[in-house]
């Protein structure tokens, strides 16, 4: 062999020793935890974050949360209780009555919600001498979970405690969560304006509301009015809702409490439109009500002291009329029932 085909290592100089190896698996666990620490701590931040813009959410006044509080912190006086959708909410103001009352109604609340609130707090009612229950044209053959409205059966749930009537979307998130019940869209709005807003800046301690929605009226208006409730409407439910007015009926029959059945008015542009099977299902239902359990029944909605001044659209009444209809009720529906017997 000779010196050019030898090679030669340098040994390490006496004293030192060659720095040690760590282990391929350990730089891995050293990496994967911190990689598992940085996602704790952005997860624990957007928790925070989001658990403080439910409890911001919370504090915005909202009609749902706020009847409920008006309606039990005044249960113990109210004398006669208002139920229904937008139609009574905007059109029946108890001040006019002469007597303690509460509007509990509200926009697209139908008889299951209208017979929950009602069975709810009838108990903490001990002066309650009568319920108004307004049944419009397209009321019996409607539930709210039927239509776009759905979304307001997650605000009963949340705020009156009220289930849906199927027992459906029990797990949904919205259940619980008001960032995904309001939508991204309106949080951003409730953020920018640093959540100094309130939903419901028209309702009244009566439970009360003018109604805002002012818009044409006009026979192209009440079609397109009339046109939305019809696609809503199934006459497969006009028998369930009766049977929520009938478990409703019961306990306050049991309780003494008068039953006034009102339908309000409505614009002759809409209630020029209304099909005559549907009406006659409707009158007919009602009448049966009225046998069963004494109920009174006043029909407005073809009332010729209504006219267009009156109303705000189609079929709602604007607050004069509102007040106008009011003072009626009180004349025609809430007296006779506090006179004394004959």
């Amino acid at each position: 062999m000779t010196e050019a085909t030898l090679s030669y290592v340098d040994p390490p100089p006496t004293g030192t020793k060659a720095p040690p190896v760590e282990a391929a698996p350990r730089q891995q666990f050293r990496s994967l935890r911190k990689l598992l620490t940085r996602l704790c701590v952005f997860g624990l931040i957007n928790l925070a974050i989001f658990g403080l813009l439910e409890l911001r959410l919370a504090k915005i006044p909202n009609a749902y949360a706020r009847k409920e509080a008006l309606l039990t912190a005044q249960g113990k006086e109210i004398e006669v209780l208002v139920l229904g959708s937008s139609h009574g909410y905007y059109a029946i103001d108890p001040a006019q009555f002469g007597h303690k009352g509460f509007n509990a109604a509200y926009i697209a609340q139908d008889l299951y919600y209208d017979s929950r609130i009602a069975l709810k707090h009838l108990n903490d009612m001990p002066k309650l001498r009568q319920v108004i229950v307004p049944i419009s044209y397209h009321t019996l053959e409607t539930n709210l979970c039927d239509t776009p409205e759905d979304w307001r059966s997650f605000f009963y749930r949340r705020f009156y405690g009220i289930p849906r009537y199927d027992g459906h979307k029990r797990f949904d998130p919205r259940n619980w969560s008001l960032m995904l019940l309001y939508r991204n869209k309106e949080v951003f709005r409730f953020i920018a304006s640093g959540f100094n807003i309130n939903l419901c800046p028209n309702l009244r301690d009566n439970g009360f509301a003018a109604t805002d929605d002012f818009a044409p009226i006009t026979p192209e208006a009440g079609e397109a009015r009339i046109e939305i409730h019809h696609h809503d409407m199934h006459e497969p439910r006009l028998k369930q809702n009766v049977v929520y007015l009938e478990q409703l009926f019961t306990a306050l029959k049991a309780r003494g409490v008068r039953i006034a059945i009102v339908s309000v008015p409505i614009h002759h542009d809409y209630s020029d439109l209304i099909e005559r099977e549907p009406y006659d299902r409707m009158q007919a239902a009602i009448h049966g009500l009225q046998a069963k359990f004494g109920a009174t029944y006043n029909d407005y909605m073809f009332d010729g002291r209504f006219d267009t001044p009156d109303y705000a659209n189609v079929d709602h009444l604007n607050e004069a009329g509102a007040e106008r209809f009011s003072r009626i009720l009180r004349e025609e529906v809430v007296e006779p029932a506090f006179a004394p017997p004959r």
